[in-house]
């Protein structure tokens, strides 16, 4: 957006941005503004806005608490914040911005609703699958309607976030949300170089993601298990940490996995590509979790399709969006080792029509996925009104 003439500046909601490559990148390039959850500025910027305008502070204060009083964690961490929020809300009143985004329709899109309402400044939230739309440890359905309705406009990543807003929202409200990918950097992820592992007898699967219940890569690692009784020779790598790593190291190590399963643990984004490369299938066994949790159409899916890596996903949520069975990969029912491992010994005994696959999948995420023309939408979508924005994908 910076590269399109859009001044950015970024709003911190932790007392600072953490060290992570983005984040660095972030912080060499933009103005940031932090703050601790509690200081002098942050109490003072309370008390102004307390003081400068009453009626907003408890009348919005009072919304908050009555949107997450279901949940006492999400409360909390909505409490949090407020004092941070008016500090921010006071320094930007007056100033020349036009618009607030919360690429997160929970805390930060209630961040830039208090701060909306103090300042007059119209914000704007990108709601998703995993974290703030059907997860309720992360969001209650109160608070993301409030939310909702209180943006000028709404982005969501995929067509199954929209059928579920159309059963939440009135039709007036779903004017003002649209479908928009988040678009995959297509000079980062290219069509591999080397045709993966062809002609190897093993075949090499690949996973992104956190290790948590909506992922699915236990079920991937049953799979797993039946792969190596079926005598089929495979590897198997994980990128990610998370609330399920013990679980799933339990599970390889008591099958006798440790040689064909390695668990990366977390990656930058830049160290991605090479595991693309070398890989012939990335695994997308996503589930709904039992906290609501779900993936929409995860980012990883389009990067490993960007590379050139036909896809063995779940027909769950939105992964069906871009994986067209026995086109560019495979799909099976969610939480189905059994299924998943007969898509994979499938197309493990197919190299030639895997080749294609991944053509076919690397020539979609060309046409329909690449970061640039996302981000030209989303400069259209800025420059002109929330009532007026372009279709997509884009007509051919």
């Amino acid at each position: 957006m910076a590269d399109r003439g859009i001044d950015v500046e970024l709003l911190c909601l932790r007392a600072t941005l953490t060290d992570a490559e983005g984040a660095r990148q972030l912080k060499s390039r933009f103005r940031v503004r932090s703050a601790p959850y509690v200081s002098l500025p942050v109490i003072g910027g309370m008390l102004k806005a307390m003081v400068t305008k009453p009626g907003w502070f408890f009348s919005s204060l009072t919304r908050a608490i009555a949107d997450t009083a279901s949940s006492p964690k999400i409360l909390i961490k909505t409490l949090g914040i407020f004092p941070k929020c008016c500090y921010f809300a006071t320094q930007l009143a007056g100033q020349d911005v036009d618009r607030l985004m919360a690429f997160w329709a929970s805390l930060p899109a209630r961040a830039s609703w208090w701060i909306s309402g103090y300042t007059g400044i119209p914000f704007v939230t990108w709601a998703h699958a995993g974290a703030d739309i059907y997860h309720k440890a992360h969001q209650t359905d109160a608070a993301l309607r409030t939310v909702i309705e209180g943006a000028d406009f709404v982005l969501t990543c995929n067509q199954a976030n929209i059928v579920y807003f159309g059963k939440m929202f009135s039709p007036e409200t779903m004017k003002k949300v649209h479908y928009h990918p988040h678009g995959v950097d297509l000079e980062r992820f290219q069509p591999k170089s080397n045709g993966g592992t062809q002609g190897e007898t093993r075949i090499h699967m690949l996973s992104v993601g956190r290790l948590t219940e909506a992922k699915g890569f236990h079920y991937a690692i049953d799979a797993c298990v039946l792969l190596k009784e079926r005598g089929i020779p495979f590897s198997y790598r994980i990128v990610g940490e998370g609330p399920m790593r013990e679980q799933i190291v339990s599970t390889i190590e008591a099958n006798g996995l440790g040689d064909s399963i390695t668990l990366l643990g977390y990656q930058e984004q830049s160290n991605l590509p090479p595991e693309y490369e070398r890989a012939d299938i990335y695994l997308a066994p996503s589930v709904v979790a039992k906290t609501g949790g779900r993936d929409g159409l995860p980012n990883v899916v389009l990067e490993a399709m960007a590379s050139g890596v036909p896809v063995v996903g779940s027909d769950a949520v939105g992964i069906p969006e871009a994986v067209e069975h026995e086109v560019n990969g495979l799909l099976f029912p969610p939480a189905d080792p059994s299924a998943l491992a007969d898509a994979i010994q499938s197309l493990a005994s197919r190299p030639a029509e895997r080749a294609v696959m991944g053509q076919n999948a690397a020539k979609l995420v060309q046409a329909r996925y690449g970061r640039r023309q996302c981000m030209d939408r989303i400069h259209q979508i800025y420059r002109t009104s929330a009532q007026d924005v372009p279709e997509w994908p884009p007509k051919a």
